[in-house]
């Protein structure tokens, strides 16, 4: 599996990347639409997604405005996967 930049998607080359951490504004988005399962799955999800250095290198504000894009993202992607599961059980 190749791992990508959590922000831009771009493939990231061997020894490229940095781990991404979840801010405590971004956990809590993750806790509430999850649980601590939710929160769980989006650390494991983060850790095979670290930032390029382009997008590490973004002016914080721009980097912060990105995060929340992709966190939603994520917290949609997590919804939508949850909600398959509960149908097919049914």
């Amino acid at each position: 599996m190749t791992r990508a930049c959590f922000l831009c998607h771009r493939p990231l080359g061997a020894g490229e990347g940095r781990e991404f951490s979840l801010s405590p504004e971004a956990a809590d988005l993750f806790r509430e639409r999850g649980g601590d399962k939710g929160l769980e799955a989006a650390r494991q999800e983060l850790a095979s997604s670290p930032l390029c250095s382009r997008c590490e290198a973004l002016p914080p504000d721009e980097r912060r405005k990105a995060t929340r894009r992709e966190v939603l993202r994520l917290l949609d992607e997590m919804t939508r996967d949850a909600i398959a599961r509960i149908v097919a059980k049914n």
